[in-house]
């Protein structure tokens, strides 16, 4: 676990997939939210979990699987043990406060003799002799069902002892053998590469098939790596997603990641620890005083765009949405995830006007000369031959944009960014049958726009350069296409005269984002790139 949080900590995401917590996997990483597991299912796990397995798996694989089902069932069987105890040991608490309630309220109750009415006197009443008197409302702070936080009302706090027993506990993990399998990256993949085909959209007939027959030989060698105790019923639901999706169309068109959000947004209200009623009256109020001061700040709106006031409210609510939690917050997110949606191609709005690189501007004069032979063209920075006066010059200074938005996605060029990381894209390569796909580093977005010439929209590419195929050949992410997972050597690009496709590229022919991230195969040092898209 903890080489798997060193390798997460390495692994940087396109801006649009968020973050993983770095503790992931852990108590104190959290829950994951629907979208979290989504990225970590399909692109950060595929890439992290076959090297793991590489680095750590012993050589004697034989007794892993008897040991990992025997080892289950214990669990399991102690969970069970452990609950049935805790609910005896709650049951017996519980009478014995009841037990302490009674005796405080009869010992409360004036001792003096009661003289009874002649009314009472003559009621016809026969008390049993060993009823137990009625406690009444008497508060009672040690009460677990008005209050989870012990009698002081306060959390309770990690004592010695228990962290002396996580300590063994870490330690008696460290002492296991590894409970590593060869066959659990290639089980793993099947459902990663089931569940990037569902999430195609659009998605075709035989790409549900794909899933259906993925998604069933993933379940049927679950069990023979885990053992049939890990079968629970969601895993019989997802053998219905095909049929699900056949009848209502792509997952997107009837997902409920909006109703997992609300669900997160409900549970992060804060309560202050307040149970057993209060807690509707602490939402309630909570909830009115949210919008109230909601209310005081949407009266920003009537500052024009970049005042200070306007500025200072955005950072108010940039700074407490996490605490807030509020659907508002909620409808900001979904605004600022939904702006380039709908948008099949635009380039940003906001563009710069200047040269461009020697390299980009040689590929795009060689690339115009071929495109429009009767033109002529040549740099501007040469004289005219003799023979051709009438040749058309191309002038260095052309409109540079910092993204440009391709079916509903915006691409970052790393030219005008901080960090690079949503700025590698893979490519659509329309003169290489055999490498139908590239990744790379789109550096540059620019518009020619001269007379004559026209306006054409280019973007400038640094390629990574193919691993070596001996490195590649019994790699497992061959054997799952549909990941578009592909390796590549580390800390090089391909040269503009190396075998290979054109560095300028139609925008339009950008397929999706890839994450890159390092690797070892045949303990040698490669970039791992796996697609966002399926």
């Amino acid at each position: 676990m903890r080489r798997f949080h060193a390798l997460l900590a390495e692994l940087n995401l396109p801006a649009f997939l968020g973050r993983l917590p770095g503790p992931m996997g852990v108590p104190a990483g959290g829950s994951l939210t629907a979208d979290q597991w989504m990225v970590a299912a399909v692109i950060v796990c595929p890439i992290l979990i076959p090297q793991i397995w590489a680095e750590y798996m012993p050589a004697d694989t034989d007794d892993v699987i008897p040991r990992r089902v025997l080892g289950i069932k214990t669990s399991i069987a102690q969970k069970k043990a452990e609950a049935v105890e805790a609910r005896r040991k709650k049951a017996a608490a519980r009478a014995v406060q009841l037990e302490e309630a009674g005796q405080r309220a009869r010992a409360s109750r004036p001792q003096r003799e009661r003289r009874q009415t002649e009314r009472a006197q003559n009621k016809d009443v026969d008390p049993e002799p060993n009823s137990v008197p009625d406690a009444g409302g008497i508060a009672d702070s040690d009460d677990e069902d008005y209050s989870n936080s012990g009698p002081s009302g306060q959390k309770r706090q990690r004592t010695g002892g228990e962290d002396e027993d996580s300590d063994e506990e870490e330690e008696r993990d460290t002492r296991a053998p590894p409970n590593l399998h060869p066959d659990d990256p290639g089980n793993f993949c099947k459902l990663a590469s089931a569940v990037k085909l569902l999430l195609a959209c659009p998605i075709t007939d035989t790409q549900i098939d794909e899933a259906d027959a993925l998604l069933r030989s993933y379940l049927l060698e679950l069990m023979t790596l885990y053992g049939e105790d890990v079968i629970k019923p969601n895993h019989h639901y997802a053998t219905h997603t095909a049929e699900n999706v056949r009848d209502y169309g792509p997952l997107q068109e009837f997902w409920t990641f909006l109703f997992e959000r609300i669900n997160k947004v409900l549970k992060s209200y804060n309560s202050n620890n307040h149970s057993g009623g209060e807690l509707e009256a602490s939402f309630f109020r909570e909830f009115h005083r949210t919008v109230q001061t909601s209310r005081i700040l949407a009266q920003a709106a009537t500052f024009p765009p970049g005042s200070p006031m306007r500025k200072s409210v955005d950072a108010m609510y940039k700074a407490t949405a996490d605490d807030r939690g509020t659907v508002q917050a909620l409808a900001q997110q979904l605004d600022k995830a939904q702006e380039d949606g709908g948008i099949d191609f635009q380039l940003s709005p906001k563009f710069s006007v200047g040269a461009v690189a020697g390299n980009m501007f040689h590929a795009l004069l060689t690339a115009l000369q071929i495109q429009l032979p009767t033109l002529h063209i040549r740099s501007s920075l040469s004289l005219p031959s003799a023979t051709l006066a009438s040749s058309l010059p191309l002038f260095n200074k052309f409109k540079r944009f910092p993204y440009v938005i391709v079916a509903n996605r915006r691409y970052t060029a790393s030219a005008h960014a901080k960090t690079p990381y949503d700025s590698y894209v893979l490519v659509k390569t329309h003169a290489l049958p055999e490498a139908p796909m590239w990744a790379g580093e789109l550096q540059e977005i620019f518009v020619v726009d001269q007379p004559r010439i026209g306006v054409h929209r280019y973007g400038f590419v640094r390629w990574f350069v193919p691993a070596a195929r001996g490195l590649v050949e019994e790699c497992i992410w061959n054997t799952y296409p549909h990941l578009r997972v592909d390796a590549w050597e580390a800390g090089t690009h391909l040269d503009a005269e190396a075998p290979g496709p054109s560095s300028l590229i139609q925008l339009d022919d950008i397929v999706c984002h890839v994450i890159r991230a390092d690797a070892f195969l045949k303990e040698t040092k490669c970039w791992v790139t796996v697609a966002v898209k399926a």
